[in-house]
């Protein structure tokens, strides 16, 4: 008997050196400053995060940075793989409220939330405005069936107030909730559910203009950025006000600096361009954009808006658009048809002396400027939905740079034309 006493003596000293151990785990847990993530499906968030002050994060908690676009961090005690206020990966609901205590985290077996890349549809960005909330969506194969979408704002659920959908060539789909009189001085939160699925964030709020400007410009843009200065030149002497310039990709410092003017605003929008073949629609990033631009940025703040691209130059001879757009206000669409052109010294800026086609048609590759208040769905070319009663001139021409995105295109200009510059500089 006193040989088992011994024996049970024993064991409870190795308990007891057991709890040693584990209260040198929780010691150590604090001292994380460095987290390696894998198994991720989305392999840029698979890598190296080291220790790193982050704004709006949880108080007294450490935060994880990998690049600028995935950290890791707490935020109303949920850990989160994300894009600090902008995008939600991954929420980590087994460590919710605590410390981070891991040095490397697998997610193979861990469900990302990303709603902006799954089959159903792509959540583009969700923002307040008029007392809204406005969702920007894509129909990839189907209509989203609204049933299925859960929206809170601050935790309280939203109710659907109207949808926008446009379910032919180019789609589009908004849907738009009210708010539930939120209270805008404090800090919007939306977490938007689906099929198990949250894309959770701190969203924008659009306060409108207390007087709408007149004239502002879009497009959607990517590895041509150098085109801008001279486009940015070009379109300032022809009256745009704001430019809202969206980078189909992930923003760097290069990007940002050529874009660094005080009336641009330089959004970033990595979204596939094109859909796969197992989609219904080929268009995807682009036809967000143009919708985001418009509900976000252009309506109730601006009266026209231009679509179109770094390499197309919008040209009436001898006046300025702004001066014939206001020549013309009982007219919501300008249309312009294509022209193909090359500048003859090859440079990449708009100068007198061109090689160009003949006119396209409009509607085949043409652009458009927009009254705001008159349209609620486009197209790329044209193709819109109106709110008002169209009125419409097409008689007008745009000159495409053909080369000037991919220099070894070849398209026949056997059209020489000169055409006067002096009328932008008076």
């Amino acid at each position: 008997m006193i040989n088992e006493v011994k024996i049970n003596e024993v064991k409870i000293n190795e308990v007891k050196i057991n709890e040693v151990k584990i209260n040198e785990v929780k010691i150590n847990e604090v001292k994380i400053n460095e987290v390696k993530i894998k198994g991720s499906n989305n392999n840029s968030i698979n890598g190296i995060y080291k220790v790193q002050t982050l704004r709006n994060v949880d108080k007294n908690t450490k935060s994880y940075y990998k690049d600028e676009q995935y950290q890791l961090y707490r935020y109303k005690n949920k850990w989160r793989i994300a894009h600090n206020g902008k995008k939600v990966y991954i929420e980590l609901s087994f460590c919710e409220g605590k410390e981070w205590n891991i040095d490397e985290l697998d997610l193979t077996n861990i469900e990302e939330l990303d709603l902006t890349n799954i089959d159903d549809f792509t959540l583009f960005d969700v923002f307040w405005k008029n007392n809204l909330i406005y969702l920007i969506l894509s129909i990839n194969n189907n209509i989203l069936d609204e049933n299925k979408l859960n929206v809170y704002l601050n935790k309280k659920k939203l109710k659907l107030k109207q949808k926008i959908i446009k379910d032919t060539y180019e789609p589009t789909l908004l849907f738009i909730y009210d708010d539930n009189n939120v209270d805008i001085n404090k800090e919007l939160f939306i977490q938007v559910i689906y099929d198990r699925k949250e894309y959770s964030k701190e969203i924008e709020k659009i306060v409108n203009k207390e007087k709408s400007d007149f004239l502002c410009l879009t497009t959607l843009f990517s590895h041509d950025y150098n085109l801008f200065p001279n486009f940015y030149n070009y379109y300032k002497r022809q009256g745009v006000q704001h430019f809202f310039m969206y980078y189909n990709g992930l923003l760097n410092n290069k990007i940002k600096e050529i874009f660094n003017y005080k009336d641009v605003t330089l959004i970033e929008w990595d979204f596939r361009y094109w859909n796969p073949e197992k989609y219904k629609y080929r268009h995807h990033a682009q036809l967000g954009q143009m919708h985001h631009a418009l509900y976000k940025y252009g309506k109730d703040n601006y009266e026209y808006m231009i679509f179109n691209d770094l390499d197309e130059y919008l040209f009436i001879p001898n006046i300025k658009l702004v001066e014939y757009i206001k020549l013309n206000t009982n007219i919501n669409v300008f249309g312009f048809k294509n022209i193909w052109a090359k500048t003859k010294s090859n440079q990449k800026e708009l100068e007198e002396n061109l090689d160009i086609s003949e006119p396209f048609p409009f509607r085949k590759r043409s652009k458009c400027i927009y009254m705001v208040s008159s349209i609620e769905t486009m197209g790329i070319h044209f193709n819109c939905k109106m709110l008002k009663k169209e009125n419409l001139i097409c008689d007008n021409y745009m000159f495409h740079f053909y080369n000037w995105c991919r220099e070894n295109r070849c398209i026949e200009t056997p059209i020489s034309k000169k055409i006067d510059l002096k009328f932008l500089y008076n």
